[in-house]
């Protein structure tokens, strides 16, 4: 089907067209409620080397490498379902990740916080980190790590506000839309189809009822005929009475008229 049949095709079926729109906007709308906007609050904390390793002059920052092992074995202590399940447990619509930040050289650790509004994210944030340090004490506790051997951890950058995210919103919408046009534009190419066949299925059989129609004569032409053929005869049967009454026919130019000869006249002859 060419660009040019397919216009014709959802101009001549307008009506489809309309109500599968509107049909998409609906399903629009229902994905946007089923997916809603969400706001997420990020924030990130660090790992500190020992005292022991800093010096008390030292710069524990010239020192932040070395300690990937303890942040990979922090951040799978901290994503335990048990350690998780305390936390979402007074945000049941919420979520939150903790992962390693592998951009830089050092041990950082991002924490991130998805909530159904601003206020929300941000105390889910502040859940999630306040785990970290107390997971790193109890890693340490169960080692019996002496305390000038021991790491520490401390927050880098925590967001102050909610960041609106719509992407997914925006991708679910966008499913639906695509979902309802295809639908509408398959719909209506194959509902003009079937209505195109049977129109010319009927055709030829109401051509055909309208051709017997007129080829036989219907009851008014019946009665038509009969009345002329009946007036026809009451008009030669009038014409016949008033010759008889006359007593025959007319006497030809020139010719004498006959007398009429009554029962008197015949008994004086």
């Amino acid at each position: 089907m060419t660009t040019r049949q397919s216009l014709l095709v959802f101009v001549r079926r307008w009506y489809l067209v309309l109500s599968g729109i509107v049909l998409t906007a609906l399903l629009s709308w229902a994905a946007s409620l089923l997916v809603p906007p969400s706001y997420d609050a990020q924030g990130s904390m660090v790992l500190m080397p020992p005292s022991a390793n800093v010096g008390e002059d030292g710069n524990p920052y010239l020192q932040l490498g070395g300690m990937s092992e303890a942040l990979d074995v922090l951040v799978r202590q901290s994503n335990a379902p048990a350690v998780r399940d305390q936390v979402l447990d007074e945000y049941p619509s919420a979520t939150y990740t903790i992962e390693p930040d592998r951009s830089t050289s050092g041990s950082i650790v991002v924490v991130q916080a998805t909530a159904e509004n601003d206020a929300e994210s941000l105390e889910l944030l502040d859940r999630a980190m306040e785990t970290l340090p107390a997971v790193l004490t109890r890693m340490q506790d169960d080692l019996e790590v002496t305390p000038e051997q021991r790491i520490d951890i401390m927050p880098l950058v925590v967001d102050a506000e909610g960041t609106l995210n719509v992407k997914q919103t925006l991708q679910i919408v966008a499913v639906a839309v695509a979902i309802g046009l295809a639908g509408t534009l398959m719909f209506t190419a194959l509902a003009d189809g079937l209505l195109l066949s049977r129109q010319r299925r009927l055709k030829p059989a109401a051509e055909e009822n309208l051709h017997q129609k007129a080829s036989v004569p219907g009851p008014a032409s019946d009665v038509h005929v009969r009345g002329a053929g009946r007036r026809a005869g009451e008009r030669k049967d009038s014409q016949g009475k008033r010759t008889a009454r006359t007593g025959g026919e007319r006497p030809a130019a020139g010719e004498k008229p006959q007398e009429s000869v009554t029962g008197e006249d015949l008994r004086t002859r």
